[in-house]
C-alpha cells in the first residue's frame, strides 16, 4: 500500500495519518506531538478495535503479526513457582556510621592551605592520606604563661614519679626474691608490689605525654604549622570552618562520609514482633533502581517507627553506585511462623508499565488482540511480581513491548475523544 493511497481513501486517512505524511498541518496531530515520528507509518497501517473501556483511559488494541514484529512485542505464559511467604516492609536509606570520618583540629590555631592546595567543597571526594590543610598554632600571651606554669608543675610531678617508680620497682624485686627463697612473704604481697610498680610507671608515662603536649603548644608560638591529614576516603558532607578561621583544639573542621555502604532502615508492621530468625539476609529494592540488592542484618532500630508504630530494622547494603541517604526502599522479610511456601504466578518486571498511579500489563486475549489489566502484586520478589493464580485473565502476557502498546492505547483513546 503506497503513501499516496493512504491519503486517498484508506481507512487510516480518517485519522489524519495520510495527510500528515504529505505534510499537511493537521491540528489533531499537533495535539499528539508526543508520538515518535518513526512510528507514524506503522500507526497509519494499524487497525483499531473499539475494545472495552478501561480505567485511566486505556483501551484494548489489535495488531497484525508484522506490526507486532516491528514493535518488538514478545509474549509468554506466566511462570508458576514456589514463593516464600514474606512481609513487605518499607523505609529509607541512611548513612553508615562506621563509614563516617570527622577531621578535627589537633591544636588551637589558624587554618592555612598548603602550597598549591585548595579547600574542598561540599560533595567533593577526598582520598585518604591526603593533607586537607595545615594548622598554624595560635598561642596568646595569657595562654603562653599558663602553659609555662603547667609545664613547671608537670616537670616536678615527673621527678616525683621517677622516685616513686624506682621505690616501687625495688620493693617488687625484694618481695619477689623473698618469695622465691621461701621466706615469710605471701604471693599476694608480691602481686601488690607488682601492681604498685605498674601504677607508678603508668603515672610517669602520663606525665611525660603531658609535657610533650605542652611543649608542642608552646613551640607553636614560633609559627610551626601542623598538617591536617584525612584518615580515610570520603565525600565532604559538611564544612565547619574555612581557611583563615581560628579553631580550638578538637574542634571539627570537615565531615566526610563514605557511601560504599549504606543502611536501610525499614519498619515492620505494627502487629509484627521481631524474632531472632529475622537476622537472615533479605532482598532490598531501592526506588528507581532496577535490581534487588542483598541486605545483611545489622541491628534493631533504637525506637519504633513514628509513622507506623512498628519496630525498625537496620540492614547494611553495598552501594552499587548512585545510591544516597534518603532514598526510599522496600524489603522482603520471610515469615518465620504460620506460613510457608505457596505456588504463585510470577510476572517479570519488564512486563509492567506505570500509568495513572498503577501498574499495568497487557494480555493477549485473542489472535493479535491485547487487553490491559491492572497488576496488583501480592509480593515483590527478585524475579518480578508474584500474585495468586487466577487473579489475571487467561492468556499470554506481553513481556516486552508493553510501553509501545500503552502508547497505541492512549492514542486510540484520544482519537475517540476527538
Amino acid at each position: 500500500m503506497s503513501l499516496w493511497r493512504l491519503s486517498n481513501g484508506s481507512p487510516s486517512s480518517r485519522y489524519g495519518f495520510g495527510r500528515q505524511l504529505h505534510g499537511a498541518a493537521s491540528p489533531r496531530l499537533y495535539r499528539l506531538g508526543w508520538l515518535a515520528a518513526g512510528c507514524t507509518a506503522l500507526i497509519a497501517t494499524a487497525s483499531w478495535a473499539a475494545g472495552s473501556a478501561h480505567a485511566a483511559g486505556m483501551a484494548g488494541i489489535r495488531l497484525t503479526v508484522p506490526q507486532q514484529h516491528a514493535l518488538g512485542i514478545q509474549t509468554a505464559q506466566p511462570v508458576m513457582t514456589q514463593v516464600q511467604s514474606a512481609w513487605t516492609v518499607y523505609g529509607r536509606l541512611k548513612s553508615d556510621p562506621d563509614s563516617r570520618t570527622v577531621v578535627a583540629a589537633p591544636v588551637t590555631g589558624v587554618i592555612v592551605l598548603p602550597a598549591g592546595g585548595h579547600w574542598p567543597e561540599l560533595g567533593e571526594l577526598i582520598s585518604g592520606g591526603s593533607i586537607a590543610a595545615h594548622i598554624k598554632p595560635a598561642v596568646t600571651g595569657t595562654l603562653y604563661t599558663t602553659l609555662a606554669l603547667e609545664l613547671t608543675r608537670t616537670e616536678s610531678d615527673i621527678a616525683a614519679a621517677r622516685i616513686a617508680r624506682s621505690t616501687a620497682k625495688l620493693n617488687y624485686r625484694r618481695q619477689k626474691t623473698l618469695y622465691a627463697m621461701n621466706r615469710t612473704v605471701s604471693l599476694k604481697s608480691v602481686q601488690n608490689a607488682h601492681a604498685a610498680y605498674a601504677d607508678a610507671a603508668a603515672r610517669l608515662l602520663a606525665d611525660r605525654k603531658t609535657i610533650a603536649s605542652i611543649r608542642r603548644q608552646i613551640a607553636g608560638k614560633g609559627g610551626t604549622s601542623i598538617p591536617l591529614p584525612v584518615s580515610a576516603d570520603g565525600t565532604v558532607t559538611r564544612i565547619f570552618a574555612r581557611p583563615g578561621q581560628i579553631v580550638a583544639a578538637g574542634q571539627p573542621i570537615l565531615k566526610l562520609q563514605n557511601f560504599h555502604t549504606l543502611l536501610a532502615e525499614m519498619a515492620l508492621p505494627a502487629d509484627r514482633v521481631w524474632q531472632p530468625l529475622d537476622k537472615a539476609p533479605i532482598d532490598i529494592h531501592v526506588t528507581g533502581y532496577r535490581r534487588w540488592i542483598p541486605g545483611n542484618f545489622m541491628a534493631t532500630a533504637p525506637a519504633a517507627n513514628p509513622l507506623t508504630g512498628g519496630m525498625g530494622l537496620l540492614y547494611r547494603i553495598s552501594n552499587p553506585g548512585g545510591l544516597r541517604p534518603g532514598m526510599r526502599v522496600k524489603g522482603r522479610i520471610p515469615k518465620t511462623t504460620g506460613a510457608g511456601q505457596a505456588k504463585m504466578e510470577v510476572i517479570p518486571r519488564s512486563a509492567a508499565v506505570w500509568w495513572g498511579g498503577k501498574r499495568w500489563i497487557y494480555i493477549e486475549t485473542g489472535r493479535g488482540r491485547f487487553e490491559p489489566a491492572a497488576l496488583i502484586p501480592e509480593q515483590f520478589i527478585a524475579q518480578g511480581y508474584a500474585i495468586s493464580p487466577g487473579k489475571l485473565p487467561a492468556g499470554p502476557i506481553v513481556v516486552h513491548g508493553g510501553a509501545e502498546l500503552l502508547t497505541f492505547s492512549l492514542h486510540a483513546t484520544l482519537k475517540k475523544s476527538g
